[in-house]
């Protein structure tokens, strides 16, 4: 499915259908593009900041604490990101003072 000039989502799974639990994990895809690495960063957070999956247990709060991750977004990383970053799991985002003063307005 294209969502735009610079973001796929790749899917075969469409409303309705059942997943089976011998289905792979991943089923969805979406890459984004840019002229630059933070451009294509920024199109994924928008993305994954309305992405809408209902039904399933999700990754989409894990995926948008990865690509916000200061070494993620220097691109200073290597297979061992996540066990290094997240040693003991992901525990959910944590709210900086400026992120809750953007929620509560």
């Amino acid at each position: 499915t294209n969502l735009g000039a610079h973001v796929r989502c790749d899917s075969g799974v469409r409303e309705g259908a059942d997943i089976s639990i011998y289905y792979d994990p991943m089923i969805s895809k979406t890459c984004t593009w840019g002229r630059t690495r933070d451009e294509a960063l920024e199109r994924m957070r928008d993305v994954l900041d309305n992405y809408v999956i209902q039904g399933v247990t999700h990754n989409t709060n894990f995926l948008r604490s990865v690509i916000t991750h200061p070494r993620f977004m220097s691109g200073k990383i290597t297979t061992k990101f996540i066990p290094e970053e997240f040693p003991n799991g992901y525990k959910g985002q944590i709210l900086t003072s400026e992120d809750k003063h953007t929620l509560i307005g």
